[in-house]
């Protein structure tokens, strides 16, 4: 379970059992959004009596977070080669202006051509993007919020 907190002012705090962190996405840099070990998966062990929650730092304007279950980082091809998730990743984000909907595509077509077009596990693929030019929905889906 990864579960992350985006604060009105972009500040990220993240709360993570057995998940892969997510890659930062900011401008041509693919980092990690953190180095913490993540605390153990639910389930298999007792959580902590605490759960202490990873700060992350900030989301500025213009940059993305790309989550994705394990199934995207352990899918192997035919030699059992791991996908390289990072460096594809940073191939992504080297075109100018790259929307969310081209990294999510590029990265799947990736994925799909790097495992034979089967991958062995289940994989979900995520950008959530800080656009600060986007206006607000929320008059119009009192659900709805953007990161600004």
């Amino acid at each position: 379970m990864l579960l992350l907190e985006i604060r009105h002012d972009g500040e990220v705090y993240a709360l993570n059992c057995g998940h892969p962190w997510p890659y930062l996405l900011s401008g041509s840099r693919v980092e990690l959004l953190a180095r913490a070990e993540p605390l153990p998966p639910l389930g298999p062990f007792p959580l902590p009596a605490e759960l202490p929650s990873t700060s992350c730092g900030p989301l500025q304007p213009g940059e993305a977070l790309f989550l994705h279950t394990d199934g995207a980082e352990d899918a192997r091809d035919a030699r059992g080669r791991f996908f390289p998730l990072a460096a594809v990743l940073g191939e992504v984000v080297r075109i100018p202006a790259v929307s969310p909907q081209a990294v999510l595509k590029a990265v799947f077509a990736g994925l799909l051509r790097h495992t034979g077009g089967r991958p062995s596990d289940d994989v979900a693929l995520l950008v959530l993007h800080n656009d600060p030019h986007r206006t607000s929905t929320t008059a119009n889906h009192p659900m709805a919020h953007h990161v600004q």
